[in-house]
């Protein structure tokens, strides 16, 4: 039923579709999971911690900082049961870079930090 000419598009067996349609549904999936992944809430406490949601619970982070006077560092943090980078003195730095999202702590809203009750196995 389906011809196969140099450089066609293959269907799987048993189905319709092309290899190449399914595959960029696929990475159409991928991408949105990726990219609501990436929307972590970022806010500061009033007692200058810049708190970063949304990641992978009790996983260690590398991040990149810029302080006021333009010097750049790194350290590690452990997010903690929620899944939450807590960044001590975080109001400090002009820019702080985690998992490739990029925050500038003096334009944060402020916002209380709710104690972490993190979900039980």
């Amino acid at each position: 039923m389906t011809k196969l000419l140099k450089n066609s598009l293959l269907p799987l067996p048993g189905s319709r579709f092309p290899t190449i349609a399914l595959t960029a549904i696929s990475s159409a999936i991928l991408m949105t999971t990726i990219a609501s992944a990436a929307l972590a809430e970022s806010y500061k406490t009033s007692s200058n911690q810049v708190v970063v949601t949304g990641l992978r619970r009790r996983s260690t982070y590398s991040i990149q900082t810029t302080n006021s006077r333009g010097r750049t560092g790194s350290r590690d943090i452990t997010t903690n049961g929620c899944g939450e980078a807590l960044i001590t003195n975080g109001t400090a730095y002009q820019q702080i870079t985690i998992e490739n999202q990029v925050i500038f702590p003096a334009n944060l809203p402020t916002k209380t930090h709710p104690r972490c009750n993190p979900p039980r196995r």
